[in-house]
């Protein structure tokens, strides 16, 4: 008889030395970081086109890219760092729905070893075939699956790096929070391990659930650093230990956003984020209504999980939009029902008013002032942050220069920061392979730089890095093009000797 549930698990992600940090079993000689990548549906097999929410189209060139390391790869150790969110199982909604559908779904499964009934895979819920599947171990598989089928080039790619004896390290992110499950962990390695040498993928292939630590670099995503993207607590959660924890950001882009990409692709490559709801509503005000009068119920439910802070920002943003379409329907009542707007006290009529006419005003007023606040160190959240992490890390006394690096953002960055015991900071931003429409860069809007951080190790063991592109048009990196903010808030500079104290006694 087929079992119902698969064999148990043990986690397979690197361990961690410190608690949250984790250590690779080497010293590699050079070490290559790309994040931000979001590999989602991909391709159609059958006709080549890419699904219209998908935002990374560089199978190839991520290919190429490996293959420039090829003579290193043959004479060195060397480590290829995922970063984070390079998986967007976020971004995959659509669910299994043909027999032939299932019939992958099931084989994936036995590959792994982990059976389950096709009678059992059948039973998708109603809100599931709305908005994707959830969390469970064996369901992320589905999701993972649709991602191989659609970026068979870049699994081929990795297979390929590890058959030369390179090592891949999946950092966990926030779309990609699937990771945590081992059952994931072994499925990664399987669709890697059908590109590689027998054994390659077992042995090279490492997984990192909260930050790595190699020599004097540490890294890891960036989202903890950011209250809409943060997981605070247990990875699953404790009433429901099949389902993951997942931040209120997820909650958006999945009764939200995805939704909202189906109308209008790319939405969730606008920064500021509060510039989406406003440019699609202008589109398609109708079907946008519909997507949040059915979204926001389920959004409702999950913030009471979160204190004020994380929903208070999108409580006013929507709240923005709802005093805008509700002067635009005064409005229109007023002359349609007459005596509808006579119903209104009269007191009320000129706040209405008021606040209607500062509404699209009112989301820019709220962000000028949440800016205000300046960072304790650098010149942005993520800057302090990992300079606070950098506080309670161990390293090596004799380092000559310490490496804190991110992605999550999608901009590429380097920053000096203030020293710790007397050794040389810097902040790393690796930045994103996926279009961006940023608004503080209009020269740059829906291109794609494909950013990578490289390490080298010195004689006396320290890595230092660059910033680099990789250049598709001449096949080779060459030096990032990096710019400052547009309006820099001065830091204060430095944390003070009871703040440093603090951070490492509690993290």
């Amino acid at each position: 008889m087929v079992p119902s549930v698969e064999p148990p698990l043990t986690d397979q992600s690197l361990p961690e030395p410190q608690p949250g940090i984790a250590a690779l079993p080497f010293d590699p000689t050079g070490i290559v970081v790309v994040s931000d990548l979001h590999l989602a549906a991909g391709r159609d097999p059958v006709t080549g086109r890419f699904r219209a929410d998908e935002n990374f189209y560089a199978d190839g060139a991520f290919q190429s890219f490996l293959r420039g390391y090829e003579s290193a790869l043959r004479s060195q150790t060397l480590a290829l760092i995922l970063n984070g969110d390079t998986l967007d199982f976020v971004r995959i909604d659509d669910v299994p729905t043909t027999d032939q559908d299932f019939l992958e779904w099931a084989g994936l499964l036995r590959d792994i070893g982990a059976q389950r009934p096709i009678d059992q895979l059948r039973r998708v819920g109603r809100r599931e075939r709305k908005y994707g599947l959830q969390s469970d171990d064996y369901k992320s598989v589905w999701k993972l699956d649709r991602i191989a089928r659609g970026h068979p080039d870049f699994f081929a790619s990795l297979g390929w790096w590890v058959s030369l004896g390179g090592s891949v390290v999946f950092v966990k992110g926030n779309h990609d929070i699937e990771l945590y499950w081992p059952l994931i962990q072994r499925a990664v390695r399987h669709l890697i391990g059908r590109h590689a040498t027998p054994g390659g993928a077992e042995a090279r292939v490492h997984f990192v659930q909260a930050g790595l630590r190699i020599g004097n670099v540490y890294l890891e995503h960036g989202h903890q650093f950011e209250s809409m993207t943060a997981v605070a607590g247990s990875p699953v959660l404790p009433s429901w230990p099949s389902q993951l924890r997942f931040p209120l950001g997820s909650f958006v882009n999945r009764y939200i956003i995805n939704k909202l990409e189906h109308l209008d692709p790319f939405l969730d490559n606008i920064q500021p984020v509060d510039r989406v709801f406003r440019m699609v509503l202008q589109k398609h005000p109708l079907r946008v209504f519909g997507i949040l009068w059915r979204g926001i119920p389920f959004l409702r439910r999950a913030f009471r999980h979160y204190w004020w802070k994380e929903w208070l920002a999108f409580a006013i943003y929507f709240g923005t939009l709802a005093v805008s379409l509700v002067t635009v329907a005064l409005v229109v009542a007023s002359f349609a029902w007459p005596e509808l707007v006579g119903r209104i006290p009269q007191v009320m009529r000129p706040i209405l008013s008021v606040a209607g006419a500062a509404a699209p005003w009112i989301g820019g007023l709220v962000r000028d002032i949440l800016l205000r606040k300046r960072p304790k160190v650098g010149e942005d959240r993520f800057a302090a942050g990992i300079y606070e992490r950098l506080a309670r890390v161990s390293f090596d006394a004799r380092a000559a220069v310490l490496y804190g690096l991110v992605g999550h953002t999608h901009r590429p960055d380097v920053q000096e920061l203030p020293p710790l015991s007397g050794t040389p900071v810097r902040y790393l931003n690796t930045g994103t392979w996926t279009p961006l429409w940023d608004e503080d860069r209009p020269d740059r809007a829906g291109r794609v730089s494909y950013n990578v951080v490289e390490f080298e190790r010195d004689a006396q063991g320290d890595y230092h890095h660059r910033s680099l592109e990789w250049a598709s048009v001449v096949g080779r990196l060459v030096p990032a093009l990096l710019l400052g903010p547009r309006a820099l808030q001065q830091p204060r500079g430095v944390l003070s000797a009871r703040e440093l104290a603090t951070v490492r006694a509690f993290g």
